[in-house]
């Protein structure tokens, strides 16, 4: 059984592309509509993941504590782009597509800004 933690989409019109991080099971991408396997793009703990919804080319999953992988191909691949081992184990994120910045938890009452 796979839980999800979150779920971001694609935006462009017509795509089927979704990725998800899942509880013990990495960050899984979708790319065909309905019950279907997935591709694994990032391993470990899925948590938070992101497809910004103007530049759909750059996408983001997140391992726990504020460790992040970045797509800027369109999911083709991720690298890792920042790992300080703060915030919460499974740490909240948001993404603003207009300033293309990542918001995470750093700490109590702390906000990290990528």
């Amino acid at each position: 059984m796979t839980q999800f933690y979150a779920c971001a989409m694609n935006p462009t019109a017509y795509s089927s592309q979704f990725i998800a991080g899942a509880q013990d099971n990495g960050s899984q991408q979708y790319n065909a509509l309905g019950i279907n396997s997935t591709i694994e793009v990032t391993g470990g703990d899925g948590c938070f993941t992101h497809i910004d919804q103007d530049q759909p080319q750059y996408q983001f999953t997140s391992y726990v504590y504020n460790n992040y992988y970045r797509s800027t191909n369109g999911g083709a691949s991720f690298v890792g782009f920042t790992g300080n081992n703060t915030g919460s184990f499974v740490n909240p994120t948001d993404y603003d597509n207009l300033n293309n910045h990542l918001y995470a938890c750093n700490g109590n009452g702390n906000y990290y800004v990528i």
